[in-house]
């Protein structure tokens, strides 16, 4: 998928742009994700966990030599905090589904949307997730900061779209 995905973007010249931050949370997450997959599914292989992890390492340095990487200065965090706690009914049914005593996402989700929504002032940002935390607000963050929040597996359909949207 992440190989169809920048061959698209290259053939299309579409650029990827990541943020020093989601570079930053995806290498720490690796291993995380990874081991609670293997641990739901009681599955104690650990040459097998070790693959995987760098076989996910492999493909995120893949998507990071296809991209520009780079900061974003000033992110819009008081108002993506201030976003989030207008709704606060759909924040505590997020915060139980995902266990946590804050009911705010974190303090990196919320930079890493104010990124986003830094950046959308001048360009076209698509939000490609499948994190509850900006899936579940989408509607909002659209209409706030003209992010577009994709789920990974919409990946295909965006791609499709956006093929249709040049011809």
């Amino acid at each position: 998928m992440i190989s169809n995905f920048i061959g698209f973007c290259k053939q299309r010249e579409i650029p990827i742009f990541i943020s020093t931050n989601v570079e930053s949370e995806a290498w720490g997450r690796i291993r995380k994700v990874v081991n609670r997959i293997m641990d739901e599914r009681k599955i104690n292989a650990y040459a097998i966990r070790y693959k995987i992890i760098r076989r996910c390492e492999q493909r995120l340095k893949e998507l990071l030599n296809a991209s520009k990487v780079g900061s974003v200065p000033n992110p819009k965090i008081s108002v993506v905090r201030n976003m989030y706690l207008s709704n606060r009914e759909k924040l505590e049914r997020i915060r139980i589904l995902k266990g946590r005593t804050s009911i705010l996402p974190s303090r990196m989700d919320m930079k890493i949307l104010g990124e986003a929504a830094r950046l959308a002032e001048q360009n076209e940002v698509y939000f490609v997730t499948d994190d509850r935390d900006f899936l579940d607000f989408k509607d909002e963050i659209l209409k706030m900061f003209g992010v577009k929040v994709v789920r990974i597996s919409e990946l295909v359909s965006l791609m499709h779209a956006l093929s249709k949207e040049a011809v």
